[in-house]
C-alpha cells in the first residue's frame, strides 16, 4: 500500500460547520425577498451543490445577482465556526503532509469566511475554488487542476488522501483512485459511505 503524502480538504461541514448555518441565511434571505422558505429536507437535497446551482434549484426564476447580495449580507453577519479539533489538526498534519483544499466555495468566500475563525490559508498549498472551474463534485473530473499541481510537485494521486463529509466528496475522489475519508460532521450517514463502496476501516 502506498503511504499518503497529501491531504486534500473539503471546507464545509469538514472544516467549518456549515449547514445549520446556511439553511438558516438562504431562509432570512428568502424571506427578506419574499419567496417561499424551503424545508430542511430541501435543503439538505441541494446541499453539497455550489450556492448558485442550489439555489437555482429552490426558486428556478430567481435573479441570482439580488439573491446573492441579500443573502450576503445576512450570512456576513453569522460567524461559521471551526470543527473543535479542525486548527489542531491542521497545524499537526501541516509538518507531516503536503495540504491542499478542494471547495465548492468561491475565491471570494472561502478567504472571507476563514478570516472570521482566523485559520490562515498558508497552510495549504493548492487550493481550488469553484470559480475556477466549470466542473464541479460529483463530477470525478473536478479534481484534474488540483491533482496536475500535486502530480507535478512528484505526488501521485494514490498517494493522496481527501477528507470530506457528503457523497459527492466520494463520488468525485474515488474514480481518480484518491484515498477518502468521509467524515460524519455533515449531512451524510456512515451507511452512505459504504453504500458507495468507502472501505469501513
Amino acid at each position: 500500500k502506498m503511504k499518503i503524502k497529501a491531504i486534500i480538504f473539503d471546507v464545509d461541514d469538514t472544516l467549518i460547520n456549515t449547514s445549520e448555518s446556511a439553511f438558516v441565511n438562504m431562509n432570512k434571505a428568502a424571506g427578506l425577498l419574499k419567496l417561499k422558505k424551503i424545508t430542511k429536507e430541501q435543503f439538505l437535497k441541494h446541499w453539497g451543490h455550489t450556492t448558485d446551482k442550489m439555489i437555482s434549484s429552490h426558486w428556478p426564476n430567481l435573479d441570482m445577482k439580488k439573491f446573492n447580495n441579500i443573502y450576503n449580507q445576512v450570512a456576513y453577519t453569522n460567524i461559521y465556526p471551526l470543527f473543535n479539533g479542525a486548527r489542531e489538526a491542521l497545524e499537526y498534519l501541516k509538518g507531516k503532509f503536503v495540504l491542499g483544499i478542494l471547495t465548492s466555495r468561491t475565491s471570494i468566500t472561502l478567504p472571507k469566511r476563514l478570516k472570521q475563525v482566523n485559520l490562515s490559508l498558508d497552510y495549504f498549498k493548492f487550493i481550488q475554488y469553484a470559480d475556477e472551474t466549470d466542473i464541479h463534485k460529483p463530477n470525478p473530473k473536478v479534481f484534474e487542476p488540483i491533482l496536475n499541481k500535486f502530480n507535478k510537485i512528484g505526488i501521485k494521486n494514490e498517494e493522496i488522501l481527501y477528507i470530506g463529509d457528503h457523497l459527492y466528496d466520494a463520488k468525485a475522489a474515488l474514480p481518480n483512485n484518491l484515498n477518502f475519508l468521509g467524515v460524519l460532521s455533515g449531512t451524510t450517514k456512515k451507511e452512505d459511505f459504504i453504500n458507495l463502496g468507502v472501505n469501513p476501516g
